[in-house]
């Protein structure tokens, strides 16, 4: 019962908030008037005498359920049935190959991090990647910037230039607040 009277009073407060009772109110008080001026208006006129207008009335259109179409998942049909695939052998130098290409190593990155840290402290993201240089391209460097975010400290005042080699061999560079790690990362 509690339930029902809180949800009710929820429900509650959203109507007098949105103000739907005021509008709800204002169509209230013109059925009102127009239901007090049909009443006078039956004594004058009965409601089914002709009074030499034509009014289209609205409607609904009617139909019959057999007019209705129904679904039928066979006109959706794909074909033949996928056989079962034959099993084979899984080269894992080739599935790591995969999953390094597509996902940022945070272990390497980390043990990165902890290797240059015990080395001297605090460093940042430029100098980690001038000891042990980016083996995955930009994504090495988004590992160790969200790292250095989490773990580290971040100077949005100052900059540093950081440049790597991309997947593709290709050198690129940017230049990013600097990022900092002042102890190794647990």
């Amino acid at each position: 019962m509690h339930g029902v009277l809180t949800e009710f009073a929820r429900g509650l407060r959203r109507y007098v908030y949105s103000q739907e009772f005021q509008r709800d109110r204002a169509l209230r008080d013109a059925l009102q008037e127009a239901l007090a001026a049909a009443v006078l208006a039956s004594r004058q006129v009965r409601p089914t005498s002709a009074f030499g207008q034509d009014i289209e009335l609205s409607s609904l259109r009617l139909s019959s359920v057999g007019e209705i179409n129904v679904h039928d998942p066979t006109e959706y049909d794909t074909g033949t049935a996928l056989g079962d695939a034959e099993a084979g052998t899984v080269d894992l130098i080739a599935l790591a190959a995969i999953a390094r290409e597509s996902e940022i190593d945070f272990t390497e990155l980390i043990d990165n991090v902890n290797l240059v840290v015990a080395q001297r402290s605090p460093v940042s993201v430029g100098e980690v990647l001038g000891i042990r240089p980016a083996t995955q391209g930009l994504a090495s460097i988004v590992g160790l910037l969200s790292l250095a975010t989490t773990y580290g400290t971040v100077d949005p005042l100052h900059t540093e230039h950081l440049d790597w080699l991309g997947a593709d061999g290709v050198a690129r560079e940017a230049d990013v607040a600097v990022h900092t790690f002042s102890e190794a990362i647990a």
